[in-house]
């Protein structure tokens, strides 16, 4: 796919919103959603354009303070300009970004261009600006305003290429699954400027697993509130114990055969048993922790019911074990399903 980056554009304002509109559409549709810009379901192409936009107001704000010290040459304003600066420099995440994660995902498709152009562009970037930096550092007034012309033409020059050729492109090859990825990957390197907000909306996982208003999963988005709906009317009862052996969950099934209550949030699991029973479960824990069986299942009649458990144990990505998950279910109602059932 030849892209090329270098041929002059003549290009008015309104065809720049048309193509920022496309895009934001592109956006909508990949995630579902009837309202532009739903924060909940943010796109990674919505928090690069997001980083674009904020990009653009610090180097409005830099050329108004920098004509503001050719008029009077106040310490006062070299600071608000070596701290404009400053912030400048967070756009090095949003290139960390792309060249790490945006790239190599599109040299799936074949789109190997780009990338070697942009990073091109990052590098000479951080020059500029690092050179910006020692001339406010010097207090040097004589070449302070070139050196933002030079680094502004480039970094508006980029932010236009993006919105033009690279989100676009980005958005016609990469599917749901793949932007999935992206999104949790970027929490990994971080935004420029706006990562409070956006993390806290964004991820779909911290590590410390804080509560969140949306969650990324591996094949969609849902709420937390879709979440604990959905844990709760699944059929099985659910039980989450840690890697430790600890209770960290139990869903509020209505037709729970063995009772749970809140205070056995924190307890060994283990210990909700007694002799034999209690030992037995901890060998259950030990086996699966050392992937001795892909699973345990018991089973067993009671009260004219067959009662089935299932023990299932929880790795993450790295096979790191992180716990186990126990499912309890009466199947005597499905034991006698026989034939078909299609009208309801």
């Amino acid at each position: 796919m030849a892209l090329k980056l270098n041929k002059k554009r003549i290009i008015k304002k309104t065809f720049i919103s048309e193509i920022q509109d496309q895009v934001h559409d592109s956006i909508q549709e990949i995630n579902n959603v009837n309202e532009k810009n739903d924060k909940t379901y943010g796109h990674p192409i919505d928090r690069f354009m997001q980083e674009n936009r904020y990009a653009e107001t610090i180097l409005r704000e830099l050329k108004k303070l920098i004509r503001k010290l050719e008029r009077n040459n106040f310490d006062a304003t070299w600071n608000q300009i070596e701290d404009l600066v400053k912030q400048l420099k967070d756009i090095e995440l949003h290139y960390k970004r792309k060249e790490e994660i945006l790239f190599p995902y599109l040299e799936k498709y074949n789109v190997t261009d780009l990338s070697s152009a942009f990073a091109s562009e990052h590098k000479e970037i951080k020059k500029r600006l690092r050179n910006l930096s020692q001339s406010i550092k010097n207090k040097n007034i004589d070449n302070i305003n070139s050196l933002y012309i030079d680094v502004s033409k480039l970094i508006r020059k980029v932010i236009l290429d993006e919105d033009q050729i690279l989100f676009p492109a980005a958005l016609s090859k990469l599917s749901f699954k793949e932007w999935s990825e992206i999104r949790k990957l970027s929490l990994e390197i971080g935004y420029s400027w706006i990562e409070n907000s956006i993390a806290t909306i964004d991820r779909s996982i911290k590590s410390s697993n804080e509560t969140l208003e949306g969650f990324t999963l591996d094949t969609g988005f849902m709420t937390l509130d879709m979440i604990d709906l959905v844990l709760n009317n699944i059929e099985p009862e659910v039980t989450i114990i840690n890697e430790k052996g600890i209770i960290t969950y139990y869903n509020k099934n209505l037709n729970r055969i063995f009772r749970r209550e809140p205070d056995i949030i924190g307890t060994k699991y283990e210990d909700m048993f007694t002799g034999k029973n209690s030992k037995n479960m901890k060998k259950i824990i030990d086996t699966l922790k050392k992937k001795k069986k892909d699973f345990i299942e018991i089973y067993f009649e009671e009260q004219e019911n067959t009662i089935y458990i299932k023990y299932i144990p929880l790795f993450d990505k790295k096979e790191k074990f992180i716990g186990v998950m126990e499912t309890i279910q009466n199947i005597s109602y499905y034991k006698d399903i026989s034939g078909e059932k299609s009208e309801f």
